[in-house]
């Protein structure tokens, strides 16, 4: 059966005249305390206050019945009447050996009272048994049982009606840190619509080309909105990560718009619900693996088998559920009372919050522009001091390169010297032979080699003059080269440094402006809140002002003593204070069946 049948609320009717069962439906609350609809409907038009002190009622009211359930089920009573049913005679063995759940349990029972016998007062009795006695108390019991397991469906589902819908309905804060559904516009929801809209029958071209256009037009406005939707939800989602991410920093930001804790309240109590639902659902087996650590601690010390263990422990874990939805609920409603009732003290705190955040985000734009003049000076820097460090290098390959000259050049000079040899001694041999040609053309090619070594050797005289100033340059650059290094690298870092420290700040930077999206909204929302708040007073306080003169009264007669005439309130009949109809009791918090 499931939850909230009301079959099973019409059979608490039928068992208030058998014995040993008493059934009353009783409200320890006010009599004008609504349930249903009827309290949705009066949360809707509480402040958050009243609506709170409401809510602590209901929970206080649903605490009690369940410390009275749990003073009234016994699990040793229910294991002596399992064990004293199982063993009757003249049954089924196979199943009243397996009493491992409510169904079984159901039809074992049913058997029994198939061979019961009808009294004229209603009552039932068992003749021709020599168990007559036993079978008697445990029908008798096992009605009340089942009784019991109805009343605490009944009860479960007046704990979503009253506590678990209202809490999600009225007391879930949805704001950019909490889940917030894409809701359509009603623009968009008309270009939807408006693809449907066209006459499917004939008509001029003219009408059909506007039905055409018209179609086209909404197809647009429908794309437009459904990106203007994904921003918007884009946007959102960044400004929710922002406030998360800002509210460690800033505690307003967590009192104002943190949801987490309520969030894993709602996640509790809404998978522990679920368990609820399942576990009262079903009756043909029960799932161990759903039952709480702490009903196993109530059955201690009573030894049995499994699935007897899992069927007396159904109504105990059911009631430990309960015990921890009351916590859940008492912990959801703790959190929701801190935060701040009074609009003006809320648009304070708001103010206050964008104030501080806009004066950060100015303080971050001029530290953010700062950073970037002291990391370009000191990236030049850097870049200078790489090239220092680079002109080691410089000169070890200028080395190189004149080393290689010079080797170059002392060949080539070399080889000059054998030429001039060579021309010194063919000088002498054509002298001694008397050659004049020959001769003049020796001592030409003498000349031109002479004035080739006098080239080179002072190209390698030069040569020389360079390497001995490379070699000393890199030899200051090699002693200089340590403390180079540590200068860079310390430059190195503070580049490195600032280049973290202006991302972080553009990165708050960034949060800030997503942040202060949401609570320059919320801002202009609460500022228009109070202004026609206080418009409303001034206007209520005018008419008021303009109603009632000196000297009168709005709401009372004056009765004439001299005439005798009396001028009777709207309350009052023959003179008399007339007592008005009490309202109807309205249906409250049932109570468990006493056994």
């Amino acid at each position: 059966m499931s939850v909230g049948d009301p079959a099973r609320s019409r059979k608490t009717s039928k068992m208030e005249n058998e014995p040993g069962i008493d059934v009353r439906v009783t409200d320890d609350e006010d009599d004008d305390t609504p349930t249903g609809d009827k309290l949705h409907l009066r949360l809707l038009l509480m402040e958050d206050k009243q609506r709170s002190q409401l809510m602590w009622r209901q929970v206080a009211a649903f605490q009690d019945k369940v410390t009275v359930s749990f003073n009234t089920f016994s699990p040793e009573t229910l294991l002596f009447h399992v064990r004293a049913l199982s063993s009757l005679p003249n049954q089924n063995r196979i199943l009243a050996n397996s009493i491992h759940s409510l169904a079984r349990l159901r039809m074992v029972v049913q058997q029994q009272l198939r061979r019961a016998n009808l009294r004229s007062d209603g009552s039932v009795y068992f003749a021709g048994l020599q168990e007559s006695s036993v079978v008697a108390r445990c029908t008798q019991f096992f009605g009340w049982f089942f009784e019991f397991m109805d009343y605490l469906n009944e009860l479960h589902s007046n704990f979503v009606e009253r506590i678990f819908l209202p809490l999600f309905k009225f007391f879930h804060e949805i704001s950019f840190l909490g889940s917030r559904s894409r809701a359509s516009t009603s623009a968009s929801t008309f270009s939807k619509m408006s693809l449907f809209s066209v006459d499917s029958g004939g008509g001029e071209m003219e009408e059909n080309h506007d039905n055409v256009f018209k179609e086209r037009e909404a197809e647009e406005r429908a794309e437009e909105d459904v990106t203007v939707s994904v921003d918007t939800a884009r946007r959102r989602a960044q400004s929710r990560t922002a406030l998360q991410l800002l509210g460690n920093e800033y505690k307003d930001i967590k009192g104002l718009y943190d949801t987490t804790d309520m969030d894993k309240v709602a996640h509790r109590l809404s998978f522990l619900k679920d368990q609820l639902d399942f576990m009262l659902e079903e009756e043909d087996e029960i799932d161990p693996d759903l039952f709480s650590p702490e009903s196993q601690q109530l059955l201690y010390p009573l030894d049995m088998d499994e699935g007897t263990e899992n069927l007396v422990r159904l109504p105990l874990d059911l009631l430990v559920k309960f015990r921890k939805a009351i916590w859940l609920a008492r912990r959801w409603l703790e959190l929701y009372d801190k935060r701040t009732y009074d609009l003006n003290t809320k648009l304070q705190k708001v103010l206050t919050l964008e104030n501080t955040l806009t004066q950060r985000l100015q303080s971050l734009d001029g530290n953010i522009l700062q950073h970037e003049h002291q990391l370009e000076r000191n990236t030049d820097d850097l870049h200078r001091l790489m090239k220092r460090e680079e002109r080691t290098d410089g000169l070890t390959f200028a080395l190189y390169d004149i080393e290689a000259k010079a080797e170059s050049l002392e060949g080539q000079l070399k080889q000059l010297r054998r030429l001039r040899d060579a021309i010194t001694s063919r000088v002498k041999l054509v002298a001694q032979t008397g050659r004049v040609q020959e001769y003049r053309r020796l001592k030409m090619d003498f000349e031109k080699n002479k004035l080739q070594r006098y080239l080179l050797e002072r190209l390698l005289a030069t040569l020389n003059y360079q390497r001995q100033l490379s070699e000393q340059d890199r030899k200051v650059e090699l002693e200089m080269r340590p403390s180079l290094i540590r200068h860079t690298n310390h430059v190195q870092d503070t580049c490195e440094r600032l280049e973290q420290t202006i991302r972080e700040q553009k990165r708050e930077r960034d949060n800030i402006r997503c942040a202060l999206i949401p609570i320059q909204e919320d801002r202009q929302t609460l500022s228009d809140k109070v202004s026609r708040m206080s418009a409303n007073n001034v206007a209520n306080s005018a008419d008021s002002h303009r109603r009632l003169r000196s000297g009168e009264a709005r709401f009372v007669r004056t009765i004439n003593v001299n005439n005798r005439v009396n001028r009777l309130l709207p309350n009052q009949v023959n003179g008399c204070l007339a007592v008005p109809r009490p309202p109807l009791k309205a249906p409250g918090w049932i109570s468990p069946p006493q056994w």
